[in-house]
């Protein structure tokens, strides 16, 4: 029990960390791309190099990604472990190794963006990998952000729980006993 509330204090911290990486993802005017989903998910390579010219903050927001990298991947981490541990299961590393594989997917992608910004890569045929590499990202993500929004639903829940005993509750019984 001590582990699982040490672990629901990591996800928090973690959650909070990813929400402040949002805020500044949508708010920061030097980080803000209004069209990263559109430049990711490119169809092809003149489809990116378009939205690419549409926007100035691409490196920057890259580079920013690998901070929101760490702070997601601790989050999945967290949520792994608090599944594990509220069902009483000893935890393979394999589900460890799982809770990396979006970063992983993830870096790749940034560093690919990188490449294809500044020319590294050779860039039509490098492309199709970038195209790849982006839909497995999110293929792999969509779980992780499920469980994730259940154990954040999981603690909303708890907490207008106990506000409600505290404010209610507990008022009717102090009633009764005067």
């Amino acid at each position: 029990m001590r582990s699982l509330n040490f672990q629901q204090s990591l996800w928090n911290v973690a959650l909070l960390l990813c929400s402040v990486c949002m805020l500044v993802f949508f708010l920061h005017t030097n980080i803000n791309v209004p069209n990263i989903y559109r430049i990711q998910l490119s169809d092809s390579f003149t489809a990116f190099q378009t939205q690419v010219l549409e926007t100035d903050n691409l490196m920057a927001n890259t580079y920013f990604d690998f901070f929101f990298i760490l702070c997601y991947t601790l989050l999945f981490y967290s949520s792994i472990r608090i599944f594990f541990l509220s069902i009483e299961q000893r935890i393979s590393i394999r589900y460890y190794s799982l809770s990396i594989l979006p970063a992983l997917f993830d870096i790749t992608e940034n560093l690919m963006i990188l490449g294809l910004l500044d020319g590294t890569y050779c860039q039509g045929k490098c492309f199709s990998v970038f195209y790849w590499i982006v839909r497995l990202k999110w293929f792999v993500l969509i779980p992780f952000l499920l469980t994730a929004l259940a154990i954040a639903a999981y603690h909303f829940i708890v907490f207008a729980g106990r506000t409600y005993n505290r404010l209610f509750i507990k008022k009717a019984m102090n009633s009764k006993r005067m």
